[in-house]
This record gives structure tokens, sequence and C-alpha cells, in this order.
């Protein structure tokens, strides 16, 4: 793969996710309203969603380590997504393996702790709290699932992983291989995510959603 096809899935991995992100957003909140007996939103509302927030203003800047924060937070979220395989776009994904993936993960929250941190606002540093404590607790189980699939496939290639998968069919599925290894990841996954039952983090009617106390607007 030339340096030039890299490049172009690197620019195009960010904006997969983006579209993949909005669709999912989408398709989460129509089920909602279908579940509640509602119309639900138009197919574009997170895209408007996304301008009408953009476009606030900021009345009270943070300064500049909040702004990084937030840089490194979304940075390595892009930057993680890069590595994961999509059909026809697999060499920065080749080249990465799933050790880097993890380490990248972890950046998030860091970013997210250095940009509340400077808010000085007592809910967020609770929340950032919680959740650095939170992240201690799923990543070592997380690193454990990790290097269990590396050992049992022989590689940290995420690439080759998956394909070793698809070539010996459902029998050779990690789920159905190594169903321990499946469920706490998929516990640490729940976890990392901050979604029920591990959003201690946000506790919106505690600590009014934690480390988002201050990320209102484009942030």
């Amino acid at each position: 793969m030339t340096t030039l096809e890299l490049l172009l899935e690197l620019l195009l991995m960010p904006l997969i996710a983006f579209l993949a992100g909005m669709g999912m957003v989408l398709m989460m909140r129509r089920i909602a309203a279908k579940l509640q007996r509602r119309v639900g939103p138009p197919l574009l509302q997170p895209l408007y969603d996304i301008v009408k927030l953009h476009s606030k203003a900021t009345q009270v800047s943070h300064g500049l380590i909040h702004d990084i924060g937030i840089i490194m937070a979304v940075g390595g979220y892009i930057a993680a997504e890069t590595l994961l395989p999509v059909p026809g776009m697999e060499g920065i994904a080749a080249k990465g393996g799933i050790i880097t993936l993890v380490y990248l993960m972890m950046i998030p929250s860091l970013g997210l702790a250095l940009g509340v941190g400077q808010c000085a606002n007592p809910n967020g540093s609770i929340g950032i709290a919680r959740a650095l404590t939170a992240m201690l607790a799923y990543d070592i189980p997380f690193v454990i699932v990790i290097f269990g699939v590396a050992y049992h496939f022989g590689t940290t290639n995420l690439v080759e992983i998956i394909a070793a998968q698809q070539a010996g069919g459902m029998a050779t599925w990690g789920a159905i291989e190594m169903p321990p290894l499946a469920i706490a990841g998929l516990f640490a996954m729940q976890a990392s995510l901050g979604k029920q039952p591990f959003e201690i983090y946000v506790a919106p009617a505690e600590i009014a959603t934690g480390p988002m106390v201050e990320m209102g607007g484009k942030y």
C-alpha cells in the first residue's frame, strides 16, 4: 500500500466514523420514539444538532488547557478509530495492532480529565475523579481480555485476528471459543462507554452530569 493510499484512509476513516455515529444516534432516537408512540426525529436531525450546538457562542473561557484537553480527547477517539479495520481500508489497521488500539482508547479519559480539571467546577472534579477510578477498574480486565485474544490467535494484528475467524467459520469466533473473555470484554466495553450500570461518573441526578457540566455548546 502506497503512502498516498494510507493518507487517503487517514482522511476517510474519521468521516466514516462520523457518519456511522450520526446514523446510530438517529437509530436509537427513532427506536425510542417508536416505543413511546412518537414520530421521532427527521433523517438529518443529528446534523442539525451539531450545527446548532457548534454555532452557540462561548460566554466563559476556561483557558488554553481546557481546549487542549478537549482536543486530546477527540483526537484519541479519532486515532483509535483509524486502527479499526473497515472492508477495503485496512492499511492503517494492519500496521497498528490491538495493543496500540488499547493505548489510544485510554487517551480520551485523560484528555477529559485535563480539560475538566481546568474548569474548577466541583461537580466536574468529582465526576472526573470517579471516571479515572473507574478507568483503573475496567482497564485491567480489558487488558487481560486483549492479551488473552492475542495469545489465542498468536498475533496482535486486528486484521489477522478477524481474518482467522472469518476463515474458520462460526466455530472459531472468539465469543464461541473464549466465552469468559467475551463476557468480560463486553462488561469492560460497557464500563468504558459509561453506560448503565457504569454511569456513576455522570450521575445527572447527583452531580449534574459530572465532567459534562462544563461542556455545553460546541464542547
